[in-house]
């Protein structure tokens, strides 16, 4: 027989969205600047750094949850696909990313020749080319499904 701890916990996660994914989520100020970035007739993403998918697990990143933070960037990465940004994300966060590949902010796809978000991360990083945006400023959060809002500074 469950406990009430047990029923009540239940009880709440049916009743809650189910995470997508961990990122930090630019403020809409921020990502605006990035739209310049996505080319004629492709679709504008320009919104998150994802850190990792699904909801925060360690007690250590738990704690970082809604902190504002600065993310630095390095240059655009493109193809005929998709377009994204090499970034640099706080040592803090990046403990909870490491190993999964190049952190990055997916600035755009191109629909019409079957370019989805996930293909940035088998983008070519050796041959960035320069942006004018420096850093980005947004809030680690746990993004649910269908959540594509931007956080309140």
């Amino acid at each position: 027989m469950p406990t009430l701890k047990q029923v009540y916990s239940r009880i709440l996660q049916e009743q809650t969205v189910p995470v997508s994914y961990t990122a930090i989520v630019l403020y809409k100020d921020e990502a605006s600047k990035l739209r310049e970035y996505v080319p004629d007739a492709w679709e504008a993403i320009c919104h998150h750094c994802t850190v990792h998918m699904g909801a925060a697990k360690e007690l250590s990143e738990r704690e970082l949850l809604g902190q504002e933070f600065t993310i630095n960037v390095l240059g655009l990465a493109q193809n005929d696909l998709v377009s994204a940004l090499r970034v640099e994300i706080p040592q803090e966060v990046m403990t909870c990313y490491a190993g999964k590949g190049v952190t990055h902010i997916t600035l755009g796809v191109n629909r019409i020749a079957g370019g989805k978000p996930v293909m940035s991360n088998n983008l070519d990083w050796t041959q960035l080319q320069p942006v004018d945006v420096i850093s980005l400023k947004g809030r680690l959060i746990e993004v649910p499904q269908g959540d594509n809002s931007y956080p309140v500074r």
